[in-house]
C-alpha cells in the first residue's frame, strides 16, 4: 500500500516526540538486587509458575524476540545476538551495570514503586535511585500493609486498630495505594463500604485461619474504601497476571458498581495493565471521569504485537485517561522494553490517523505528550521539577 506524500516525515516527527519524553511510569516495582543465572532469568520472563520442560525456553516469545533486538545493543552485542551470549554479556558486566545501562537508555524519568512484593528480593527504592538514577515514588500496596499488621496482632479489635494506622502512617508519603484483590478474592466484590461491625468479624476469621495472605472479601473492600476515602489515587490490578488469579474474575467490568460508588469520594481510580480487557477498561474509562488505565504489563510480552492492544486501549477511552506504565519487576530489561515498545507501538498507531489526514501531527504529538507524561503529572499530582530530564 503506497503512503501519502509526507507521511515517513510524519512518523519520523511522531518518533522524535515520542523518544523525547522522559516518561513518567506510573506503576513497577524495583530489580532484583543480585543478577540471577539462565533459570532465574527465564522465570523472571513470564508470569507462569513453571517452566516448560527443555529444549523449551522462554526466549522463544514474543518477549524474548523483543529482549534480544532490543536489549541486547544496549549491552554492547549485535541486535537478535543468541540467549546464552545475552546472559554471558549480562554476567560479565554485573547486574548494575546492566541495570544502569538499561534504565539510562529507557528514557524514563519518574517510576511510582511498588515495593510490596517480595521486596526481600529486590533493590530498596533507595538503591534503585542510587543505581539507575531514576527517582521513584511510592504506591503502598494495601494487602501488603494489612499482612504486617496480621504479623504483629492478637485479636480482632487490635487487629484492624492496627491496619488503620499503619494505613495513616503510610498515607504520609503515599503517591497512591494498590489493591491487588484480583489476586485474592476476584474484582466482583459488594460495592458498598463494609460497616464497623462487619470489619471485626472479619478480622476474627482471618485470626483464626492463620493464614498471612489476606483472602477475605470484606477486608479487601475496607482497605479499599480506605485508600478511596482519602480523596487520592487508588490503583486496581485487572487483567493479565500469573495463575494465582482467574483471569475472569480480573476483568476490570466486575468494578463498575463499586467505580459508580465512588465517583463522590473525589479519587481516581487507576486500573492497571488491563489485556485482554482493555476494551472494557477503555468504557470505564469512558463512562466515568474518574478512571484512568493502562496496558502496561501486556506489552513487553506482547512485543512486536502490542500496537494491537494499545490500539483497543485508545479506541473509546478518553485520551485524557490513558496513562504508560511498565508493571517491570525483577528484570531491568522490562523497563527497556516497555518504554521501547509503547514509543513504537504509539507512533504506529497514531501515525495511521496522520497518513489518513484523520488526525493532525500536532495533535498526534500532543497526545504522545499527554499518555507518556502529562496524564500522570494531573493523575497524581506530580510536581516534577528537577527530576530526570
Amino acid at each position: 500500500m503506497q503512503r501519502p506524500a509526507g507521511a515517513s516525515s510524519a512518523r519520523d516527527a511522531l518518533r522524535r516526540a515520542a523518544s523525547g519524553i522522559a516518561l513518567i511510569d506510573h506503576h513497577a516495582h524495583s530489580v532484583l538486587r543480585t543478577g540471577p543465572d539462565r533459570a532465574g532469568f527465564e522465570d523472571a520472563m513470564t508470569e507462569a509458575h513453571e517452566r516448560p520442560p527443555a529444549p523449551a525456553t522462554a526466549f522463544d516469545s514474543q518477549l524474548g524476540f523483543a529482549l534480544r533486538r532490543h536489549c541486547a545493543p544496549v549491552l554492547g552485542l549485535e541486535p537478535f545476538a543468541p540467549a546464552q551470549a545475552y546472559l554471558a554479556r549480562r554476567a560479565e558486566l554485573g547486574a548494575a551495570e546492566a541495570t544502569r545501562r538499561l534504565l539510562a537508555a529507557s528514557g524514563i524519568g519518574l517510576v511510582l514503586l511498588d515495593h510490596g512484593y517480595a521486596a526481600e528480593r529486590l533493590l530498596t527504592p533507595a538503591e534503585f535511585t542510587t543505581v539507575t538514577g531514576v527517582p521513584t515514588r511510592p504506591v503502598v500496596r494495601l494487602e501488603a500493609v494489612a499482612e504486617e499488621a496480621f504479623e504483629a496482632s492478637r485479636d480482632a479489635h487490635e487487629l484492624v486498630r492496627a491496619i488503620d494506622a499503619r494505613l495513616e502512617a503510610a498515607s504520609a508519603t503515599a503517591t497512591a495505594w494498590k489493591t491487588i484483590a484480583a489476586y485474592r478474592t476476584g474484582l466482583a466484590l459488594d460495592p458498598a463500604p463494609p460497616g464497623d461491625g462487619e470489619v471485626r468479624a472479619a478480622a476474627a476469621d482471618w485470626i483464626a485461619t492463620g493464614d498471612r495472605r489476606l483472602r477475605h472479601p470484606v477486608l479487601v473492600r475496607h482497605l479499599i474504601w480506605w485508600a478511596l476515602s482519602r480523596g487520592g489515587a487508588l490503583q486496581v490490578h485487572t487483567g493479565f497476571g500469573d495463575p494465582d488469579l482467574l483471569l475472569a474474575d480480573a476483568n476490570p467490568l466486575h468494578l463498575q458498581p463499586l467505580i459508580a460508588r465512588a465517583t463522590s469520594t473525589g479519587s481516581r481510580i487507576a486500573l492497571l495493565h488491563c489485556h485482554p480487557f482493555e476494551r472494557e477498561a477503555a468504557f470505564l474509562c469512558h463512562a466515568f471521569g474518574h478512571v484512568v488505565m493502562d496496558v502496561g504489563l501486556a506489552v513487553p510480552h506482547l512485543g512486536a504485537q502490542a500496537p494491537g492492544s494499545i490500539r483497543q486501549a485508545l479506541g473509546l477511552a478518553p485520551l485524557h485517561a490513558v496513562l504508560f506504565s511498565t508493571d517491570a519487576w525483577g528484570l531491568p530489561e522490562l523497563y527497556l522494553l516497555g518504554s521501547r515498545l509503547w514509543r513504537d507501538a504509539i507512533v504506529d498507531v497514531l501515525g495511521a490517523h496522520v497518513e489518513a489526514g484523520e488526525w493532525t501531527l500536532d495533535d498526534a504529538v500532543r497526545v504522545i505528550g499527554m499518555i507518556g507524561r502529562g496524564n500522570a503529572e494531573r493523575t497524581y499530582g506530580l510536581s516534577t521539577e528537577g527530576e530526570r530530564p
